[in-house]
């Protein structure tokens, strides 16, 4: 079964539900999620990271920290008709950071 933006807000839910994600990705995200938790970010805001976050991760298939800047040009290319500024925004500024 598929999921979608509209399942649950819950960050910790949407990563239960995720099962295609690898152990490797799985840590990471639980990684940023502790992170981001501590950093005050609000619940609906970590859930849209873990909906950017997965929708790379399942294009990837591969661990987050291989991820290259090809990597992440080529999944941009392939989802380049979701016009949303904060999907993208999000990927690339928590791989390239300014």
């Amino acid at each position: 079964m598929g999921m979608s933006v509209n399942d649950c807000r819950d960050p910790d839910k949407y990563l239960a539900q995720a099962r295609y994600l690898t152990k490797d990705q799985r840590e990471a995200l639980k990684e940023f999620e502790r992170e981001k938790a501590a950093q005050g970010t609000a619940s609906g805001t970590r859930y849209m990271y873990y909906f950017c976050l997965c929708k790379l991760a399942n294009f990837m298939k591969k661990p987050f920290k291989k991820a290259t800047k090809s990597d992440l040009i080529d999944f941009f290319k392939t989802y380049s008709w979701y016009k949303s500024v904060l999907f993208k925004g999000l990927i690339w500024l928590n791989f390239y950071p300014l």
